[in-house]
């Protein structure tokens, strides 16, 4: 029949014979009968066809034209409106018993068809992972050289290909054909591969992740930047030389050593066979000889004693024994400057990567190896003229290619030389200040080359002449205009502190650190908290405490993070120690620190706004004050552990010099484990927080005379003190309330478990039921912290216990709980959640166990949590336990669980772009959506519109605007005002957002236009403004579709959009758009 319209509507216009106009025109009247007889059967689309191309060949019938472009008949769609009788509107299950019993059996039988399809991906999944592993089982050696092999395998490689291969490649090919619109391929090959769905990885059998696209295959293999790989090659060419000229220095340091070490030996052999032989006929002369020995060294040792030695003490950390026989720790100078040291070559580490020269990096590697053995030969020198020609003759040949450039750091040794021979006290002051000018703003290698040349002068010079020479130009230095140079002198100042006299440390070196620390530049206020810390590590008396605390505490308030965090990670720990040989960590550090927390939070306008902090420099402050007793808390367990009255047991007995290293651990392993586990066991056989309160006799030990002061005080004084604060600050200042959950839990882990369950809960238990009591506002704050910080450091089944006890008493209100504190609950399990191993049994409890509960405030709760931790859970854990939980309580009888438990999938849109989620999400609100209850679709409709701006593109386009079409549509046949204003509301959100967002035009035309017709007939219970939106934003969409389209697009009149029977011809009007356009139409931009 179609071939019949076009036989004859195709007419001759080009002037043919009149015999030929007469039969076109036959044939012309033949069409016309055509038309009309497909208009009488009601063959609308043939007839539309035929309208369409009898238009393309110039021709027109009348009939059909009067039909598809005149207006349409009003009375066509009051027909197709009028409304069924009573009977016929009842659904066939309705009427039919045995109809709905096989309707539920087809809905039973297509749940179990889901789960049987899960179960096959989870059973080819599993396969797998078999697979993986039986390939696997080849040695990695072999593995390796494998792979090495397969990168140089040629590009027409004849290998017979794999079926997994093959479908590994399908699916990529079908991924590239889709992402660059080569949507008819994609078909095409789709059908032609019948063995496999290419749109689903996990059927090819490779137990991997997703592979990257075919331009990312081509880009990495074949597409390579030359300039790349060539500063790969080089940073790889300067890691080896770097090697290369370490290992040949160490190799000459060793034979160096080992063949003095041979003749040393063979020296003394010698004189032991002499010796011996003298012994039998000279004892005379043995005893003069041996008085003589004694004055040598007595003289030797006088001279000596004018000379400083940087290494009187060598361990990294000491125990001394105070006067009252307590252990303390302090890092010693030489452990300081070996973190330091450590710390300081990973910042030049880092300047050398931020380096784009690569030849620069490897010079200045060289040339400080180089330089570093030249200066261990200065320093090993004879006193002689000499020696120092022979440092001249060794720097020459590489002073010469270039000294005003690069090459100045090469005259370090050669300056040095002069300095320590030359006699002229004024000219060897000319070129110490020479030597701090050498280079104008010198980088962290050059400043390491030098301060390394200052040591070595110091130990040939003596004390005097680095006093009168050295400290004199640091002096001199410390207003120079460039930074580097400033920091330079605050490296000094460290460095040179062990070849100093006491009196100086505390004088000279401390003032000019003290007028560096208040420095413009952060470079150099950084450099300060490192070489303070150094010289802390050396003061002895308590002279300077007071002005080293100031200094300590300006430099963590410091407005720079970096500057911050060197002091908080360097100075603190050492400050620590000093403050605590002292006797006045607890009494001094600790106080200060409380009270700064104190003086802030109780400022009056604080106290005002009720904890509310609203000033961001008190709330950093406050954040500086706690991460700094984090800092502190290994220090604070060192200090109550050594002070216990069993520490004695753990150290050798008679000995008061044992060899303690402070870095976290004790003497030994041995020793520490067992203070721990006297510690541990001294704390589960007491009541801690009891005997505290008197003093900590305990009746059992045999040491009950002796007082734990360090212990008494942490219980009794600065955990109530603690707890105090906590209730000051609000939990919705999220910075300073993490500080705290932080702090706590940090006390947690560094005392253990045993510490935290008999000391930590026990104490903040009595502290909520005694201390606060009914007081809702102070037990939601403290909730946070006891629930994460401390109850989420304990074993998995108190953690789980707590919850539930928590859950249920805010639910039911009891133990002083209200429900009040749910949103501090809901933080709390947040926070909970980011630790993988909590997960699992947090969403057990919650999903399994209590969502099932027979008290319906029970049951919101939960849904309310998990209303709010949504963002927290993965695919597996949404898919197998949250989204069956929410469908469970979907159906529950409480209308508020239930409308919660449907808003709750909004956030499951909104936080989950896994697709596979999304899916489940559809099929759970699919049928929900057909229930007619009136609440519940206004809370479908409410969730719908929250999920707009967040849904993919293809759920927001073929599934959440269409059902809020459909809300839309029905919402006009509701005779409840309120429920369709407050339904037009929800529908209104949802399509207000859509403005300057893509969307394709099919969706445009079908669902959001005439969802804004629908709101405009609600419009009279709504603001002018409302009607004006709507307006503006339909004419906006339509006027985008005529611009976009080839032909102009009539406007979307009233009658277009109302009713469903149109829709199905605006979808025909779509399909002319895409046949034209090829692609969608965007509104506004992403």
């Amino acid at each position: 029949m179609n071939q019949q319209g076009r036989n004859g509507g195709r007419g001759n216009n080009n002037g043919k014979t009149n015999n030929q106009q007469e039969d076109g025109n036959a044939k012309a009247m033949k069409g016309n009968q055509v038309g009309e007889w497909l208009l009488k059967e009601g063959y609308l689309l043939s007839a539309l066809e035929l309208h369409q191309e009898l238009l393309e060949e110039g021709l027109e019938l009348p009939s059909l034209k009067k039909k598809f472009e005149s207006e349409p008949d009003p009375s066509y769609f009051e027909a197709k409106n009028k409304r069924r009788p009573a009977d016929e509107e009842m659904r066939p299950e309705e009427r039919d018993p045995l109809l709905k019993e096989k309707t539920e059996r087809i809905y039973a039988l297509e749940y179990e068809l889901n789960l049987t399809k899960e179960s096959i991906v989870e059973l080819k999944k599993e396969l797998s992972k078999q697979q993986s592993v039986s390939s696997n089982k080849t040695p990695k050696k072999d593995n390796k050289e494998k792979q090495k092999m397969r990168s140089y395998l040629p590009l027409g490689d004849k290998d017979p290909i794999s079926s997994m291969e093959i479908k590994a490649l399908n699916y990529i090919c079908k991924k590239y054909f889709l992402e660059q619109g080569y949507k008819l391929t994609a078909i095409t090959m789709d059908e032609e591969i019948d063995n496999q769905d290419l749109s689903d990885w996990t059927q090819v059998g490779l137990n991997i992740e997703t592979p990257p696209s075919l331009v990312a295959f081509y880009r990495k293999f074949y597409s390579v930047n030359d300039q790349n790989a060539s500063l790969d090659i080089q940073e790889e060419n300067m890691q080896l030389r770097n090697k290369l000229a370490n290992l040949q220095r160490q190799h000459l340091q060793l034979s160096s050593n080992y063949e003095k070490l041979i003749q040393d030996n063979k020296e003394l052999e010698q004189k032991l066979e002499m010796v011996e032989q003298e012994e039998q006929s000279f004892s005379p002369s043995i005893e003069k000889a041996s008085e003589e020995q004694k004055e040598q060294k007595i003289e030797k040792e006088a001279d000596n004693s004018t000379k400083p030695n940087p290494t009187v003490t060598t361990t990294p950390a000491s125990p001394t024994v105070t006067h009252q026989g307590k252990h303390k720790l302090r890092r010693t100078y030489v452990a300081v400057a070996q973190s330091l040291t450590a710390s300081n070559a990973n910042v030049a580490t880092k300047e050398g990567n931020n380096d784009t020269n690569g030849e620069g990096r490897v010079h200045d590697v060289e040339s400080y190896s180089r330089i570093t053995q030249q200066l261990i030969e200065f320093s090993k020198m004879e006193r002689n003229n000499e020696g120092a020609i022979k440092i001249v003759a060794n720097c020459l040949p590489f002073v010469v290619p270039g000294v005003i450039l690069k090459k100045r750091e090469e005259l370090i040794p050669i300056i040095l030389a002069i300095i320590s021979q030359h006699p002229d006290a004024a000219a060897r002051y000319k070129l110490t200040e020479l030597l701090f000018n050498l280079i104008k703003k010198p980088n962290e290698m050059e400043r390491k080359m030098i301060v390394d040349g200052f040591i070595a002068l110091a130990s040939v010079t003596g004390l005097e002449r680095t006093e009168q020479e050295l400290l004199s130009q640091c002096w001199n230095e410390i207003n120079n205009k460039h930074s580097e140079r400033r920091k330079l002198v605050s490296d000094t100042c460290g460095a040179l502190a062990a070849y100093v006299r006491h009196e100086l440390r505390t004088s000279l070196l401390f003032s000019i650190l003290q007028n560096l620390s208040k420095d413009r530049s952060p470079l150099v206020r950084e450099s300060v908290a490192n070489n303070l810390g150094l010289l802390v590590s050396l003061f002895e008396g308590k002279d300077k405490y007071n002005q080293t605390q100031e200094m300590l505490f300006e430099l963590l308030f410091d407005p720079e993070e970096d500057v911050r965090s060197t002091t908080k990670k360097v100075l603190l720990p050492i400050f620590a120690d000093w403050a605590d040989t002292l006797d006045h960590l607890f009494s001094h550090l600790f106080a200060r620190m409380t009270n700064d927390i104190d003086s802030i939070l109780n400022e009056s306008y604080n106290l005002e706004s009720n904890g509310m902090i609203n000033s961001e420099n008190d709330i950093q402050r406050l954040v500086i004050l706690l991460m700094s007793i984090i800092s502190l808390a290994p220090r604070l367990r060192d200090t109550i552990l050594l002070s216990a009255p069993f520490a004695s047991s753990c150290f050798p007995a008679g000995n008061s010099t044992n060899p303690l290293y402070y870095q976290h651990t004790f003497i030994s392993s041995m020793q520490e484990q067992a203070l721990k586990d006297q510690f541990n066991q001294f704390i589960s056989q007491n009541n801690i927080l009891q005997s505290a309160k008197s003093q900590l006799s305990s009746t059992k030990a045999s040491t009950n005379s002796l007082m734990w002061t360090e212990l008494i005080w942490f219980v009794d004084e600065f955990l109530p003190h603690f707890a105090t604060m906590i209730t000051m600050v609000d939990s919705s200042v999220s910075p300073v309330s993490m500080a705290f959950i932080n702090v706590v839990s940090s006390f947690a882990a560094t005392f253990g478990k045993t510490f935290t369950s008999f000391v930590l809960r026990r104490y903040f238990d009595d502290f909520l039921e005694t201390k606060i009591g009914q007081d809702k506002l102070k037990r939601g704050r403290v909730l946070p912290v006891y629930l994460v910080g401390i109850v989420g450091c304990l074993e998995e089944k108190e953690l789980v216990a707590c919850l539930r006890d928590l859950i249920v008493s805010i639910s039911l209100e009891e133990r002083g709980w209200s429900r009040d504190h749910t949103s501090a609950l809901k933080e709390s399990v947040k926070l909970l959640c980011k630790n993988p191993e909590l997960k699992s049994p947090i969403l057990t409890l919650m999903c399994n166990q209590m969502a099932t509960h027979k008290s319906p405030a029970i049951r919101m709760t939960i849904v309310t949590v998990l209303h709010a931790t949504i963002p927290q859970w993965n695919t597996q854990e949404l898919l197998q336990k949250v989204i069956p939980c929410l469908v469970i309580l979907n159906s529950d009888s409480d209308r508020n669980i239930q409308s919660l438990s449907i808003q709750t999938f909004a956030n499951l849109i909104m936080n989950s772009p896994d697709s596979s989620v999304t899916a489940k999400v559809r099929s759970v609100l699919e049928p929900l959506c057909e229930d007619k209850n009136p609440s519940i679709r206004t809370d479908l409709a409410k969730t719908l519109s929250v999920a707009v701006p967040h849904a993919n593109p293809e759920l927001r386009d073929h599934f959440v605007l269409p059902k809020l079409h459909l809300f839309a549509e029905d919402n006009g046949k509701n005779a409840n005002n309120k429920e369709r204003k407050e339904m037009a509301k929800h529908v209104f959100e949802g399509i207000r957002v859509l403005s300057g967002v893509k969307i394709e035009a099919e969706t445009v035309i079908s669902s959001v236009l005439p969802t804004l017709k629908l709101l405009l007939n609600e419009a009279d219970g709504f603001e002018p403004s409302y009607r004006t939106f709507l307006t503006q934003m339909m004419s906006e969409m339509e006027s985008t579709l005529r611009n976009n389209s080839e032909e102009p697009t009539p406007r979307l009149s009233s009658g277009s959009i109302t009713t469903s029977a149109t829709r199905s011809s605006a979808a025909s009007s779509v399909a002319m758009f895409a046949s034209k356009m090829g692609k969608g139409f965007g509104l506004g931009s992403n």
